[in-house]
């Protein structure tokens, strides 16, 4: 059995996302009518989204807890369980064993509603709820069971959420609904606010309630009698709901087993004017009622015009308009959020019965045993006490509000809904009091940091000129540089091209000489043969007076023998041929070797045959091939590739070069084979020599790096034939095996764009 502290009744905890309006402000007030009846006291925290304070606050002033919906995490709940207090929820089911639920019994009333509509002939219902409630998803549910059950077909469409449970989430959801353009001519509402909010809106638009559209609530508050129509709805009897919540406890605290599980309170259909009931069957607020009503939105609207604008002081001063409800209040504050650790420090007190509680001020105590109720004086009327307890934060800024009044009749307890309006107020005014006080801060300090940023803006402007104009000396500079580089570049390609051509120059005198030679030699022989011409021609122009003299005749005739003029005539043709094909192989030679040495700065990008390229590279080089090695040409057919035909041209000969290189002193074999395939072309020089060393593969594109003898190379080669491939998007890469030979291969787009 749990047994309170010998100088205080037994304690009730309760926890709740809202303590005031429809529904949580009935709830609360039959909650405090139980306990009262039990001798119980009701200490109320507001928990769930608008709660800074995660538990253990007023932990140790509570003996048993009720949860009002899902307001805590699971971690929250753990940690209630494990106090071993018992535990009761209201309106959610947590699945615990430890924890009874007592919840709304939705699906009779419901059921109940959807056949009353069907019986008047509707078919198209659509429905509105906050859907990421609860118990307004267990009310989707059974909407939708009874839409089967009539054989209805259930239309997503026209299930809207509501942003809100209120007035003005009604309205939203009319809008979103008649947005759809979908027709529907009955409405059902997961709460009596959004139901009103539906009407009025469908009013303002011209839709007739209940003539066009049927509309339905949910909760049975006052405003449902005073609407107009007035609001049919369903009544979930919140007394019952909160009699059997504080009877569990009361149970469990007298020792009884823990009862885990749902228990489910009736509810009742209440049909009314607004979805077509008669007349008869509708109730009407009493006179009283509806004036004290009125009573207190008129007190609530004076009250949050003078809250409007106070600031935490002023609205501190306000909290004596609770005089009439309350013993006294109290205000825990910490100062830093980020420091605080688990103890409040009173920063308050308000005295509303002469409780003498004003030496609090100042004192700290742990959140468990906030606020400090052993403070307030004892009596036989401190058993109907109730304290409720609203946590307030912005940024670092806390504030926790306790308040304690006295039950001392059901006419106190009536009044709760409208203490907990003024606490509301109070709670809120709180927080835009804070806000206000954050946000002046912040504007302070957002002109200070402006300040500092136009400071800084103005160091940081001056700085990048200084650095901009360095820049663009470095700049300068640097161009100059790259201009001066280039140039290296061109003339370090242009000297390896003239080394090249020097070690080729002693071979292609020998290629000019050789045809230079013969025609030298033909041409003599052809002068002969002229001189003997004339020589003939001459005696017959001697001989024409005496042409008729048979001596002379026989003169002519011998020496026509003795000089072969017939033989002259075949022969003189087939000099000439020769002279002529010598004199076109010189020209060949001549301008193959002019265009190789060419300087890259004259070159051009140009549509090129790379086959043509490579026999004009093999003709400028026979001398040095012919001795040392044959050439086996195996030429696919490539279509023209744009580049610079030169620099190609050279660094086709380094590689057919470094091939000759490779035979030492016997004579080998060189196969040139190219390709093209997918937007490539290739280009391969495969020969049967000493091939490459694996230490050596790695370096052979490095500049200067030669195998060969010091003097007969310069190790540039391949360290120009790589960059030029690179320049043209192109690959060259060596595959080689030592006394088996070496494969060079390069490969290049069909249209490289220049770079580097």
């Amino acid at each position: 059995m749990f047994r309170a502290a010998a100088d205080r009744p037994m304690t009730i905890g309760v926890l709740s996302p809202y303590l005031g309006g429809f529904y949580f402000g009935d709830l609360m007030t039959d909650l405090h009518r139980q306990a009262r009846a039990a001798g119980m006291s009701l200490l109320s925290i507001r928990a769930g989204h608008r709660s800074p304070i995660s538990l253990p606050i007023a932990h140790e002033l509570v003996d048993a807890w009720i949860i009002i919906l899902d307001c805590l995490t699971g971690a929250q709940l753990d940690q209630i369980i494990a106090s071993g207090k018992p535990v009761v929820s209201i309106a959610h089911d947590f699945g615990r064993a430890e924890v009874a639920s007592v919840q709304s019994d939705n699906r009779t009333a419901i059921a109940a509603a959807v056949d009353f509509l069907v019986r008047e002939g509707h078919r198209d219902i659509a429905c509105v709820g906050v859907f990421s409630q609860s118990d307004q998803i267990l009310r989707l549910a059974e909407f939708r069971r009874s839409l089967t059950r009539h054989g209805i077909a259930l239309r997503p469409d026209c299930e809207v959420g509501a942003d809100q449970f209120g007035y003005a989430g009604g309205r939203t959801a009319a809008r979103t609904l008649m947005a759809t353009g979908k027709a529907f001519t009955a409405v059902m509402c997961f709460t009596d606010l959004i139901a009103s909010g539906m009407m009025d809106f469908l009013t303002e638009h011209g839709v007739r309630v209940p003539q066009d559209v049927a509309v339905i609530g949910y909760d049975n508050e006052p405003l449902t009698l005073i609407s107009s129509p007035p609001l049919a709805t369903i009544d979930q009897d919140i007394a019952a709901q909160a009699r059997l919540a504080v009877t569990l406890v009361r149970e469990q605290l007298e020792g009884g087993v823990r009862r885990g599980g749902a228990l489910l309170v009736e509810n009742r259909f209440l049909p009314r004017a607004s979805c077509g009931a008669p007349a008869q069957a509708q109730a009407r607020m009493s006179a009283f009622d509806q004036a004290r009503h009125a009573t207190e939105i008129s007190i609530g609207y004076e009250l949050t015009k003078d809250l409007i604008g106070a600031d935490f002081v002023k609205v501190l001063e306000r909290m004596w308009v609770l005089a009439p409800y309350l013993e006294w209040a109290c205000i825990g504050q910490w100062s830093d959020f980020a420091q605080h650790t688990d103890r409040l420090r009173v920063h308050d007190v308000l005295d509303l019965k002469n409780a003498h509680t004003q030496y609090l001020i100042g004192t700290e105590l742990p959140i468990t045993r906030f606020p400090p109720l052993r403070a307030l004086p004892d009596g036989a009327g401190s058993r109907g006490r109730f304290t409720t307890v609203v946590p307030i934060l912005f940024a670092h800024k806390w504030t926790v509000l306790a308040v304690t009044g006295i039950h001392r009749s059901d006419e106190d307890v009536a009044r709760y809904p409208t203490l907990m309006h003024y606490i509301d107020l109070l709670s809120l005014a709180m927080e835009r009091s804070v806000l206000d006080e954050e946000t002046r801060a912040r504007v302070a300090r957002q002109e200070s940091v402006e300040c500092e940023i136009l400071r800084v803006n103005h160091e940081l402007e001056e700085r990048v000129r200084r650095r901009t104009e360095s820049l663009e000396q470095s700049n300068a500079r640097l161009t100059e540089t790259n201009a001066k580089l280039s140039r290296a570049h061109t003339q370090l390609v242009q000297a390896e091209k003239l080394a090249s051509i020097g070690q080729l120059a002693a071979g292609v005198a020998h290629e000019i000489n050789n045809p230079i030679g013969y025609i030298s030699s033909n041409f003599g022989t052809l002068q002969h043969y002229v001189e003997d011409m004339f020589a003939v021609i001459d005696a017959y122009r001697a001989a024409e007076p005496l042409i008729a003299e048979p001596a002379a005749a026989r003169r002519l005739q011998a020496l026509r023998g003795t000089l072969e003029l017939d033989l002259l005539k075949e022969d003189i043709p087939t000099l000439m041929g020769e002279c002529k094909e010598g004199i076109t192989r010189v020209r060949k030679i001549v301008d193959d070797l002019k265009n190789f040495s060419r300087a890259d700065e004259h070159d051009v990008w140009q549509w090129t045959d790379l086959n043509q390229g490579i026999d004009s590279t093999l003709n400028i080089i026979h001398s040095e091939i012919k001795f040392k090695a044959d050439v086996v040409k195996q030429y696919g057919t490539l279509p023209k590739v744009r580049c610079m035909p030169s620099q190609i041209n050279q660094v086709v000969m380094n590689l057919i070069v470094n091939a000759v290189h490779a035979f030492d002193n016997r004579r080998g074999r060189i196969v040139i084979s190219t390709g093209a395939a997918e937007g490539e072309v290739w280009i391969d020089v495969a020969d049967d020599g000493c091939g490459i060393s694996e230490t050596n593969l790695t370096r052979i594109f490095d500049p200067f790096f030669t195998t060969r003898p010091v003097g007969k190379g310069t190790g540039l080669g391949l360290s120009i034939s790589y960059g030029i491939i690179q320049r043209h998007g192109g690959q060259i890469t060596v595959a080689s095996e030592p006394d088996r030979g070496t494969s060079m291969r390069i490969v290049l787009p069909l249209e490289a764009a220049p770079s580097g």
